[in-house]
């Protein structure tokens, strides 16, 4: 199944210490938490927050959240997968596919 998620990031939460420099730029390792079905009371289907960095473990790492998660596109057209990510069924077509 593919799924379209949109994400909403606060820079100003990000940690500039835990960014890391590659070959082709700086980059901010984040995870991100899905549930395709269920929302919070915003229309959220999950938050972010900065990646564990190797070595680290998330009994002895606090990490705040930097953002949330929305599911805005399923490709299965299951109606209960597909209104829980807020797309009507009668929505989704061949040319809505994001890539």
């Amino acid at each position: 199944m593919k799924v379209g998620i949109g994400l909403n990031i606060n820079l100003s939460k990000l940690d500039k210490s835990r960014f890391v420099t590659g070959k082709n730029g700086t980059y901010a390792d984040l995870t991100v938490f899905v549930d395709v079905h269920e929302k919070d009371q915003y229309g959220n289907s999950g938050g972010i927050k900065m990646a564990l960095k190797e070595g680290e473990t998330k009994e002895n790492t606090q990490l705040d959240f930097v953002g949330n998660s929305k599911v805005f596109w399923v490709d299965d057209q299951s109606a209960n997968v597909v209104e829980k990510a807020g797309i009507g069924v009668d929505q989704l077509g061949d040319d809505d596919v994001p890539f």
